[in-house]
């Protein structure tokens, strides 16, 4: 997938995430299943993911290859990384939490986390747009629960990460 398509299908993934919840009831921003997150802590975490990518897409280039290598094998398509994130979600076991901590969030500040999404979301695609287009295949970023993924394959994550927490919401919220 070329960078130009994994920054739209980013920018698309985060308006549906914003439409959607632009949609729902108010009092619904502070709800979710028992024991599970809310609403609210959903988006922190999407958030939360956005912010700590365009931290580790800002560090020098040099650093990415002293602390995480150089890739060893041939990028995945989008399709792959998909798959493989959604079996080593089914491979978790019952009640490990986040290595994100997130918090929750009160309905009059759902403007402001909204916003955030869509800000942190349009930095990530600045950030992106800044590589070029082979040097996505040549660093390795860490994924806490993926390993060491190639910087083109985790951008890729990063648009599909948005659509999974905006179905898990529709499902169950």
């Amino acid at each position: 997938m070329e960078k130009h398509a994994i920054t739209a299908a980013i920018r698309e993934s985060s308006q549906e995430v914003c439409e959607w919840l632009n949609q729902q009831p108010l009092n619904r921003f502070e709800q979710g299943p028992q024991g599970k997150w809310n609403t609210s802590q959903h988006l922190d975490h999407i958030i939360k993911t956005a912010k700590l990518l365009n931290k580790a897409l800002n560090y020098p280039k040099f650093m990415l290859r002293y602390k995480f290598g150089k890739p060893n094998r041939e990028v995945r398509s989008r399709e792959e990384v998909i798959s493989r994130y959604q079996d080593r979600l089914q491979n978790i076991p019952p009640g490990t939490t986040s290595p994100i901590t997130v918090q929750s969030y009160t309905t009059q500040q759902k403007p402001q986390v909204l916003d955030q999404i869509e800000r942190q979301n349009l930095k990530l695609i600045r950030t992106i747009n800044k590589w070029p287009e082979n040097k996505l295949d040549q660093y390795l970023l860490p994924h806490p629960l993926m390993g060491r993924m190639i910087i083109r394959e985790i951008i890729m994550w990063h648009a599909y990460h948005n659509l999974h927490h905006l179905k898990i919401l529709k499902d169950k919220y």
